[in-house]
């Protein structure tokens, strides 16, 4: 119904929110003790900070062991999230999963809802002003999951792709991961605007950076390697930590990274190097704690 409907918050960060319109819409609800089912035909509000639902569209079922989605659509005059998710029961509370989730979040709605909490105003300036682009699709049963892709984006500032494989949910104990990273980044100014301005006069943040890695997790042990490209130079990370025993390594090796690109003050050019940390033990002086560390310069 048109109107002003506000909810008063009770929350010091949160500011009144003011619905000035709300158009709700249902369709073919049916409901028993062990099912439910039905179609949200249109939902639309608007709110007083300019937060509006321009489409709301759903459709829902379920029966004790199928649990559907077939299409869910939500849009606002710039934002947008899609998709669809099915679950089904298939042997002993185990569920199978479809799911596919496509979202695209504009700086502007980012905007609106910072407005609404005063505490966290200032941090919408950080956020680059285009729109972010999320697309998620995992298939299979609970307990092994398959992270089929995973697309992350802001076109002209950098994109991330991520695939792999989740076993072992719900019990984390029992949890193990394997999942795959390939991400570029275009442009660093936004990164930029997070640092002093006495950093940001010092440090020149790469762009173009070309990154890949792998992240393997398991009750015994957390390993992962990130490497990235940067002008013809290469930094490559790995590490690996057996939370059991407290021990772990971290390897680095820097193949001709131009390092006055980075610091443009500083006389310094492509640098060659490898390092090492390995150790044991998570208290700085306790009487089993080992560290031992190792690094080799070839070149400045």
């Amino acid at each position: 119904r048109e109107g002003d409907l506000c909810i008063a918050s009770t929350v010091d960060t949160l500011r009144k929110v003011a619905l000035t319109s709300l158009q709700f819409q249902a369709n073919a609800l049916f409901m028993t003790s062990d099912s439910l089912c039905g179609e949200v035909s249109h939902l639309t509000f608007h709110e007083s900070h300019g937060i509006a639902l321009q489409e709301g569209r759903l459709s829902f079922a379920w029966d004790g062991e199928v649990a559907r989605l077939p299409y869910f659509v939500f849009r606002t005059p710039s934002s947008s999230l899609v998709g669809h998710l099915h679950m089904m029961d298939y042997r002993a509370s185990v569920w199978m999963v479809d799911a596919d989730v496509d979202a695209q979040v504009s700086y502007a709605d980012v905007e609106r809802i910072a407005m609404l909490f005063p505490t966290i105003a200032d941090a919408e300036s950080y956020y680059p002003k285009e729109p972010l682009m999320l697309n998620v699709a995992i298939d299979g049963p609970i307990d092994d999951l398959r992270l089929t892709h995973c697309r992350i984006a802001m076109p002209t500032i950098f994109e991330a792709q991520m695939s792999g494989e989740i076993h072992g949910l719900p019990v984390m104990h029992d949890v193990e991961m394997q999942l795959r990273l390939d991400a570029i980044a275009h442009r660093s100014d936004y990164l930029e605007a997070l640092l002093s301005s006495r950093q940001a006069r010092r440090i020149t943040l790469p762009w173009d950076v070309k990154l890949t890695g792998f992240l393997v997790y398991t009750a015994d042990s957390v390993g992962a390697q990130v490497q990235a490209d940067y002008d013809g130079g290469l930094v490559d990370i790995s590490a690996c930590y057996r939370p059991y025993c407290e021990s772990y390594a971290v390897h680095l090796r820097v193949d001709t990274l131009d390092m006055h690109r980075i610091f443009p003050d500083e006389d310094l050019g492509r640098v060659t190097l490898q390092a090492s940390v390995e150790g044991a033990g998570v208290e700085m002086f306790g009487a089993q704690s080992n560290i031992a560390c190792r690094i080799h310069i070839d070149s400045v």
